[in-house]
This record gives structure tokens, C-alpha cells and sequence, in this order.
């Protein structure tokens, strides 16, 4: 159990250190920060307010920043929600007449036909039944409702969208310059995702742990 790390996620709601001497009493050995939902700066603040405590012995708690990642996503001009009908053929691109706009605009052009595309955690399966310079087509394979910037899988297939996002990037040159313990890769496809991190880490001067 001595290498057992018990992580709590750092919030509006214990920012402050009442709260995380309560979570560490209870068990708490790292504190974890998403980046999704703070502002840069917020890993220098982290650190402040970690400051000075222990978790056992002269040992301080570990920082986790889990970065966002180059996630995809679906968004539907003009709309909070978006009724797809199952069967229907659907025009998927980065914007003009497009029903279904994904986002980062690079994942359309390595779409092929016969590839799967799944809606808001795989609530809707659609597949590409053709492609073009100005996107592709894509056949519902079921109907559902779903809401703007809903997230997409692309199952099976290796994509070229880089390890981390420029946002990405900001966060890891301050838990770099922070000496933060660990950092949280998302949406990894391949050992040359995390590879290619490592490289990014070491280029900044850091020999953080990859989780």
C-alpha cells in the first residue's frame, strides 16, 4: 500500500486549506487538477496552497495535472440540441452546408468510407458511406437527440491529431516550472502519443511521470 496514491480532484468547492487537511486526514496522497475548468495560473496556485502540507512524514502531497487532450467534438449550427433519424444520410464537416460539424476540422479529411462515428459516448453510431473534398457522408445508424458539442469517438481508428493542444501546452510548462509530480495524458490511441510526450516534456526541462 506504500505506493498506493488515494487522488482527490481540486475544486471551487475545497480550495482552501481547512478542506485539504480534511481530505488528506481522510486519505487523500494527490491532488488532481482538470484542466478543462481552470485558468492558467491555477497550478501555480495549487502548489501555494499545498504548501507546507504532509501526507506522512516530512512527505508533501502529489500534483496531478490531467490535461485536456485533443478531443473531438460535435457541434450543429444554430441549435442546442439536434435530432439525428436513424437511416438518414448526414453531410459531416468543418463548417458551410454541413449538418454535423466536428471539430478539430483536421479529423475530417482522414475519414474514410465505411469508418464509425459515435455521438455523445456512443448514444448514436453513424458510418461514413462517402467522402469529398468538402467532407463526408454518413449514414444514421439509429435515432436520438443530441445536444451541441457532444463528444465523438472514432472507433478502430488511429488519428493524427498530436498528443496535446496548444491549451495543453500551457499547463504543462507551468507544472513543469510548478514541479508538479504527474501529468495525465486523455485521449491516447498509441504508445507514439505518450512517446511523443515524453519528448515534449523533456524539451521543457521536466522528468514528470506520465500517468
Amino acid at each position: 500500500m506504500n505506493r498506493t496514491r488515494f487522488i482527490s480532484t481540486l475544486g471551487p468547492s475545497c480550495f482552501d486549506r481547512k478542506s485539504v487537511r480534511e481530505m488528506v486526514k481522510l486519505g487523500s496522497t494527490s491532488f488532481r487538477i482538470n484542466i478543462a475548468h481552470v485558468e492558467p495560473g491555477y497550478v501555480t496556485e495549487t502548489r501555494k496552497l499545498l504548501k507546507g502540507i504532509k501526507v506522512s512524514g516530512n512527505i508533501g502531497p502529489s500534483i496531478i495535472v490531467d490535461l485536456k487532450g485533443p478531443e473531438i467534438r460535435a457541434r450543429f449550427p444554430g441549435v442546442k440540441e439536434f435530432s439525428i433519424i436513424g437511416n438518414k444520410i448526414y453531410r459531416v464537416g468543418e463548417g458551410g452546408s454541413a449538418d454535423v460539424i466536428l471539430t478539430p476540422g483536421d479529423v475530417i479529411s482522414q475519414l474514410e468510407e465505411g469508418d464509425v462515428i459515435l455521438l455523445s459516448d456512443g448514444r448514436i453510431r453513424m458510418k461514413v458511406v462517402s467522402s469529398d473534398g468538402n467532407g463526408v457522408k454518413v449514414r444514421a445508424r439509429n435515432s436520438g437527440v443530441i445536444r451541441n458539442n457532444a463528444r465523438v469517438n472514432i472507433p478502430d481508428k488511429e488519428l493524427n491529431l498530436g498528443a496535446i493542444t496548444e491549451r495543453d501546452e500551457i499547463f504543462l510548462r507551468e507544472g513543469i516550472k510548478e514541479g508538479v509530480d504527474f501529468f495525465a495524458l486523455s485521449f491516447v490511441q498509441s504508445a507514439k502519443n505518450v512517446e511523443e510526450f515524453r519528448g515534449k516534456i523533456e524539451e521543457l526541462g521536466g522528468d514528470q511521470f506520465i500517468i
